[in-house]
């Protein structure tokens, strides 16, 4: 199918001047038709959604330009290591809202909280650079390649804890297990721990979190996807367990 720029402004909510210039660029490719008006095939929406995850980057245009053409990995690897970069990313965000929501419950309650606390999440770029030696590129390669392997492996490892959790309280809710049952807390129990690797919550925290898997639709349509009504069956089981366990 052959798709206008005036779909691909609708499609995405780029302003068409910045469309032509991805194609000046040379990182879109359009075939005229009869009217000489660019069309464009299915191979331009996936080279634009590319643009875009590039600029959720904030990568320059000459900065995605020379990724799109230098880089030796095919379409299905470059998503890989977007995906990756995405999750680690809304982990990190998952913690900065954390955060803030653990200051706000301090000020409301009048107390301080520890001083690491106030900073958890912030990126890399945020903090004070630590001076050593210098390195190789040799030796940087090497410590890029031991660092996205390590994340590659956490990664992996967090998410298989992750469908083990939602396949557990699928099966639960097919067996007519209410929230509150003993077996039920036992997986949210999991989920509990998992959490605990990013922060340490209060029981007002986890409760928020229990309704953020509800309130927001990307959340909710995950859980959803394995069982109808179990964003809130899920939401229900760990206000069971805020109140039993946290304080």
């Amino acid at each position: 199918m052959q798709y206008t720029l005036d779909d691909l402004s609708s499609f995405t909510g780029v302003d068409q001047e910045t469309l032509t210039s991805y194609e000046k660029e040379g990182l879109l490719e359009s075939h005229g038709d009869v009217d000489h008006a660019p069309k464009y095939g299915y191979d331009s929406l996936l080279a634009l959604q590319q643009i875009m995850l590039y600029r959720e980057r904030s990568l320059s245009v000459n900065q995605i330009k020379e990724r799109m053409q230098s880089e030796p990995k095919e379409l299905l690897g470059r998503l890989h290591d977007h995906r990756l970069h995405l999750l680690r990313e809304s982990s990190r965000i998952h913690t900065l809202i954390q955060s803030v929501d653990e200051t706000i419950e301090s000020l409301e309650l009048h107390k301080e909280i520890e001083p690491d606390h106030l900073f958890k999440g912030f990126s890399e770029e945020e903090r004070s650079e630590k001076k050593g030696p210098s390195l190789s590129p040799s030796e940087i390669e090497m410590e890029l390649s031991n660092s996205t392997t390590r994340v590659q492996e956490e990664y992996v490892s967090s998410q298989e804890t992750l469908d083990m959790i939602n396949e557990q309280l699928q099966q639960a809710m097919e067996r007519g297990l209410t929230p509150a049952s003993e077996e039920v807390q036992r997986t949210v129990r999991i989920h509990l721990d998992w959490v605990k690797q990013f922060y340490t919550p209060t029981a007002t925290i986890y409760k928020g979190l229990a309704d953020l898997y509800v309130d927001k639709i990307q959340y909710r349509e995950i859980y959803n996807r394995y069982h109808p009504g179990m964003a809130e069956y899920m939401r229900d089981s760990m206000l069971v367990l805020a109140d039993r366990e946290l304080k």
